[in-house]
């Protein structure tokens, strides 16, 4: 395991921000696990994270993060998807605009844990002190994860990067429709008077067209020239 971790912004922060839980002492205990490779398996799924810890013995750990309402998510892609800048570089580069938590903010909700309740923890281990060192562990392990891949941000709090990639695509898609639709009935119609289209109509129809006319001329011409069919 490498021991690199908070090299972005938001793995930093998430860092911090279980510090602020009141980690920090369990932190220092579980990062000489994590850098000594102890964390033998560790999964992200949809709204946390699973973990073997090894200690003497194999301890299984699990922190279980708050998902966001389907409100709550609609909302937030609401205010990003009409951040054009920052959401392009949330998709092009797969960056985590610093920003970002601030289109989930008038839903008072945020990306990272900013209470207790935002987080359960749970540890297979003896120690009833939580966190335990164990589980101090698997923070700095995510840490790590959340350095390589940031939408890992979005899986705890139950969206994959697929749905809030097609998320913002829908509403971009949903936006340009509406904005076309906009234009064209917004666009001047040409209009045509009643009598001078009558007009127009008859004299279109009054007479063939000259190029009929010479096609007719060549079929009678031709007509003559032809020997008739015998009874």
């Amino acid at each position: 395991m490498s021991s690199k971790h908070g090299a972005t912004w938001w793995s930093g922060r998430f860092m911090r921000s279980l510090e602020r839980l009141g980690m920090t002492t369990r932190l220092r205990r579980g990062h000489a696990l994590f850098e000594a490779g102890r964390v033998v398996d560790f999964e992200v799924e949809a709204g946390g994270v699973k973990a073997i810890v090894r200690d003497g013995e194999e301890y299984h750990c699990q922190i279980y993060f708050e998902l966001f309402s389907n409100m709550e998510w609609n909302e937030s892609f609401d205010r990003l998807a009409f951040q054009d800048l920052s959401a392009a570089a949330l998709l092009t580069t797969g960056r985590m605009p610093p920003q970002i938590e601030d289109f989930f903010s008038p839903s008072r909700r945020r990306l990272l844990p900013q209470a207790e309740s935002d987080v359960e923890l749970h540890c297979s281990c003896p120690d009833r002190s939580v966190p335990c060192k164990h589980l101090a562990a698997t923070a700095y392990c995510l840490a790590e994860q959340l350095d390589l891949d940031p939408w890992l941000l979005f899986l705890l709090r139950g969206r994959s990067a697929q749905e809030v990639q097609e998320a913002l695509i829908t509403r971009w898609n949903r936006d340009f429709t509406e904005e076309v639709a906009s234009e064209e009935r917004q666009s001047p119609v040409a209009t045509v008077e009643k009598g001078k289209l009558t007009g127009s109509v008859d004299v279109f129809w009054a007479n063939p067209l000259p190029s009929v006319q010479k096609c007719r001329q060549r079929l009678d011409h031709r007509a003559d020239g032809c020997p008739r069919a015998q009874n």
